[in-house]
């Protein structure tokens, strides 16, 4: 009798989203890569579909303009090592490129070792997202009004931890909440457990149709 409440609950949440022109991405997940972009564990991620992408398969699957967010784990500024959550680009942003002495996290996305300037880098991505980023109350995820979302102009960027939630604003002008539930190790490194730069962000998104 329970679980068929539970499942009645359930069904009845999706079809309250669904009729609000809200669609959920419960499964989703980024990886907290720093100078290994180019694997097989994403850091790029598409809101819209919920899915994510290595540098190398934004282009050999997708397209840099589905691409609205960047995970990296390390130092900004004064701030850090944490994990951040960030646009592909910031408006008005001078980017300095170099491996060292770059502008984190952007410079940290380059190319595979072999040809690390090359057109996987995301310096040479053809196009890149202006997506907007704000971290607000946990309990705003249940919120089902996502058009009163506003954000500032110079709001790209955030750190966070297990259990944040994150606004957003995509290129297409699609808003929606992003929901880190967990992080936790890549299985197949048990040497490099508690690195962030070898973690994994799962992470459930609600997104405008």
């Amino acid at each position: 009798m329970k679980k068929v409440l539970f499942l009645s609950i359930a069904l009845l949440a999706c079809a309250a989203l669904y009729a609000q022109g809200v669609q959920e991405h419960k499964n989703a997940y980024i990886w907290g890569q720093s100078q290994r972009n180019t694997s097989d564990k994403g850091s790029a991620l598409a809101t819209k579909s919920g899915v994510t992408y290595s540098l190398a398969n934004v282009l050999k699957k997708a397209s840099p303009k589905d691409i609205d967010v960047l995970c990296y784990y390390g130092k900004v500024g004064k701030a850090g090592p944490s994990f951040f959550l960030f646009s592909p680009m910031t408006p008005g942003l001078e980017v300095a490129w170099e491996k060292q002495g770059g502008t984190r996290p952007y410079s940290a996305f380059e190319g595979p070792t072999k040809d690390p300037d090359g057109p996987m880098a995301l310096k040479n991505w053809s196009v890149r997202s202006a997506t907007k980023l704000k971290k607000v109350a946990a309990e705003d995820y249940g919120k089902a009004d996502l058009a009163s979302l506003a954000f500032d102009n110079n709001e790209y960027m955030v750190a966070v931890e297990a259990g944040d939630v994150v606004a957003f604003e995509n290129a297409a002008g699609k808003k929606g909440f992003i929901k880190v539930l967990s992080i936790e190790d890549d299985a197949e490194k048990a040497d490099k457990a508690g690195m962030g730069a070898y973690q994994k962000l799962n992470l459930s998104i609600k997104v405008q149709k």
